[in-house]
């Protein structure tokens, strides 16, 4: 089953060569890995840390858009890990459930077997392996200069977004697609990216809930980060963490790439618009989200500053409230509008800080009088 993998001693890999367990650990996603994966039968509660550790190193890798090669390892204890930390870290990003993380773990596990593949010894060989392991429609090529032929249905199943690798710059007869070995290894890898993304699951209903709280660990890990990437940007003051819980819930939804509903969209605009945040820096922040359309963001975020002549105020508490849009309305009493409430936090930090600098000023004149 897709959602399943198992444990057994390390001592039962040895039945497998170790070309046949460097293999497992660079494609985690082939037949071969999945062998070994049946063979290992562990409960899933009891997943090894140090695979839970390996599979959340993959996530956070896949999130800063970096690759996951490492040098494949002889030791049976490290090829444990590798091959159990493919299929925990897919049941971990089905239960953060964002999108656009599970693309870039996707695009990661693409791109990182294209790196493999270029540093083969026997290079055509696996990529042979890797393309009858994926069940790929293709035959090798008799015409000079192209090394397989893909039929055009077949072909049009990925989605390449380097020039190069598009239709209109290939070879194309009769239905038929001609590719050179490079062509058909980049290929193989956006094959692999696809394939990838579609076997992560999309419930959570029959999975171990042993991974829902490492998930909400990794979560808020990725999401701080995130927030601290977009803030560090700014060329003027904001602080995210003076927002009012309303706000701040949406707008980290938004860092972290979730998608929010379209009146959750509207009422983070007006709030960033109304606190001083340049467009072009709410633009950005929906760039996160796996659905943005410049186009019509642009737009939507140009009309609510003002440029139709109307400018747009974000909605006060109440209306927030209505919409069932307010997480928390006993820690905002007293205020009745998210930008009130922001500019009083924001100057109660001001005040605080004042006092802590002056307290640390006297110390220092004391001590320097000492």
């Amino acid at each position: 089953a897709r959602n399943a993998f198992y444990f057994i001693p390390l001592r039962n890999l040895i039945m497998y060569s170790l070309e046949d367990l460097k293999f497992a650990q660079k494609y985690p996603f082939s037949n071969k890995a999945r062998e070994i994966i049946k063979e290992l039968k562990i409960d899933l509660n009891n997943v090894p840390e140090s695979a839970v550790k390996r599979a959340a190193l993959m996530i956070s890798n896949a999130s800063k858009n970096q690759l996951n090669f490492q040098e494949p390892s002889e030791s049976l204890e490290v090829v444990k890990n590798e091959v159990l930390a493919f299929p925990a870290a897919k049941i971990i990003l089905a239960f953060i459930g964002n999108l656009t993380l599970n693309e870039k773990f996707s695009k990661m596990i693409g791109r990182t077997a294209f790196k493999y593949i270029e540093r083969e010894k026997e290079k055509t060989q696996t990529i042979l392996d890797l393309a009858s392991e994926l069940n790929v429609s293709f035959s090798l090529s008799s015409k000079q200069n192209f090394f397989a032929e893909i039929p055009l249905t077949f072909f049009l199943k990925t989605n390449f977004k380097e020039p190069f690798m598009k239709l209109v710059n290939q070879k194309l007869e009769k239905g038929i697609v001609f590719l050179n070995e490079n062509d058909f290894a980049r290929f193989l890898s956006e094959f692999i990216y696809e394939t990838t993304f579609d076997s992560i699951p999309s419930s959570t209903e029959n999975l171990p809930k042993v991974f829902e709280s490492i998930a909400g660990q990794i979560s808020s890990q990725l999401t701080v980060r995130e927030r601290k990437a977009f803030n560090d940007s700014f060329s003027g003051a904001n602080d995210p963490d003076a927002y009012p819980p309303c706000m701040q819930q949406i707008y980290d939804d938004l860092i972290s790439g979730k998608n929010a509903v379209h009146q959750a969209r509207f009422n983070i605009a007006t709030f960033l618009i109304g606190i001083g945040l340049d467009k072009e820096k709410v633009i950005e922040l929906f760039s996160k989200t796996p659905n943005f359309n410049e186009k019509i963001t642009r737009y939507q975020v140009e009309r609510i500053a003002g440029k139709g002549g109307t400018k747009y105020s974000a909605p006060s508490c109440e209306k927030i409230r209505s919409q069932r849009l307010c997480p928390n309305s006993k820690f905002c009493e007293g205020f009745s509008h998210p930008i009130s409430f922001y500019k009083a936090r924001l100057k109660n930090q001001a005040k605080n800080s004042s006092k802590k600098a002056g307290k640390d000023s006297a110390k220092e004149s004391v001590q320097e009088s000492a």
